[in-house]
């Protein structure tokens, strides 16, 4: 009990600005990794006066303003109108880079959340702390430039393919993603439209990279928490649901971009490149949820079977005792022998009912309500446009 006091004194404590010195002051512990370009761009955000979303919708609003402005110009759609596609592109960097943030700052309340379980020393709290609210420098930079050149890659090999008639590797990067891009994004063939419309691509690949490299990070070290960090009470997992809200919300938060490129560009979902990157978006919302989640479920079933076997050897002792008296007839006390034997029946029911996957009850239900609803939606959408057709 004094461990758990003091690392939750070494959590309750405000954040230490991380820095590249080796020894973190007052922490006890030697900085891992410094930070990267995310926290230090968070941290200039929590800075600015107001509300830490402002920025993100205020950058959202002039990408938007720009591309259509430059749409209107080039005279891609008349002036007035808006394409929703564009409206997506323009607001998924803003969209990352906010949702990046928010999973930052949030993650630490839900360490406060978990104290109550967390086994660790002052040092290993802050320490925890630390990783989970900070992303490595290096890391990050490395992840947003792996999948720039990736998909910038898939774009060259996508247009030598359509330039030298290669109709194999056309089929296999999707055809020529250059004229897709032209034809999906609407946009314009002078330079303002290419130059904007590119820098708005290229950034999005950006963040997507650190997007993914955040959730990575994150959730292996909640699934390092549960398995080395956290006190088993199986009457008492109100502690150990608190990952599993943050879980929630990256995963919701990584299929909202996935449906938004559903419902405005259909056509790019059907493509082999589209069709792969929309399911891995889905596919990765539901690991995100639950891979990390696994390695306490495994340890609580454990802890419950085990529960349950201690309570079954009591339960037979107390059995065969009962028998041991009514063979010998000393049914003087039976009384507290049939009390017992019915608080082990009580035990044992109360174990049955414990659940070993660490969220609340209606958690799985809004995963599952926003991976189905949607794909609901379009399918009666595209049922009724079929049949009004016909």
């Amino acid at each position: 009990m004094k461990r758990i006091s003091t690392a939750r004194r070494a959590l309750s404590a405000p954040a230490k600005s991380a820095s590249t010195k080796p020894k973190a002051e007052g922490q006890g512990y030697v900085l891992p990794y410094g930070r990267s370009w995310l926290n230090r761009l968070a941290d200039w955000v929590d800075s600015l006066p107001g509300p830490a979303w402002w920025p993100y919708v205020l950058l959202g609003l002039i990408l938007l303003t720009a591309q259509i402005a430059v749409q209107w110009a080039g005279g891609t759609y008349p002036v007035g109108t808006v394409d929703l596609f564009n409206v997506v592109v323009a607001l998924t960097v803003p969209y990352q880079l906010g949702l990046m943030h928010y999973l930052l700052r949030t993650a630490a309340h839900r360490l406060e959340e978990f104290r109550p379980a967390l086994r660790a020393d002052p040092a290993e709290a802050a320490e925890l702390k630390f990783r989970l609210t900070t992303l490595p420098a290096r890391g990050t930079f490395l992840a947003g430039l792996g999948v720039t050149l990736g998909a910038l890659l898939i774009v060259l090999l996508s247009s030598l393919a359509s330039s030298l008639g290669l109709p194999w590797l056309t089929k296999i990067v999707g055809g020529n993603i250059l004229l897709t891009f032209v034809q999906v994004f609407r946009i314009s063939a002078s330079p303002a439209s290419w130059g904007l419309s590119g820098l708005i691509t290229l950034a999005s690949w950006w963040t997507t990279g650190a997007y993914a490299y955040l959730a990575i990070h994150q959730l292996r070290l909640i699934d390092r928490i549960f398995t080395r960090f956290a006190y088993l009470r199986l009457f008492r997992l109100g502690p150990l649901y608190a990952f599993s809200r943050h879980t929630l919300r990256s995963s919701i938060g990584l299929l909202i971009p996935a449906y938004a490129l559903f419902a405005t560009a259909p056509s790019v979902v059907y493509s082999p490149v589209g069709g792969a990157s929309w399911l891995l978006l889905v596919s990765g919302g539901v690991a995100t949820f639950l891979l990390p989640l696994l390695g306490i479920h495994r340890q609580l079933v454990r802890e419950k079977d085990r529960m349950l076997e201690e309570a079954g050897r009591r339960m037979e002792a107390g059995v065969a005792e009962l028998h041991r008296r009514m063979d010998k007839n000393e049914l003087a006390r039976m009384d507290d022998l049939n009390k017992a034997l019915s608080s082990l029946e009580i035990e044992r029911a109360a174990l049955e009912r414990v659940p070993t996957w660490p969220w609340e009850r209606g958690t799985l239900r809004s995963l599952v309500a926003a991976i189905v609803i949607p794909l609901l939606v379009w399918a009666i959408q595209a049922f009724l446009q079929r049949y009004l057709a016909g």
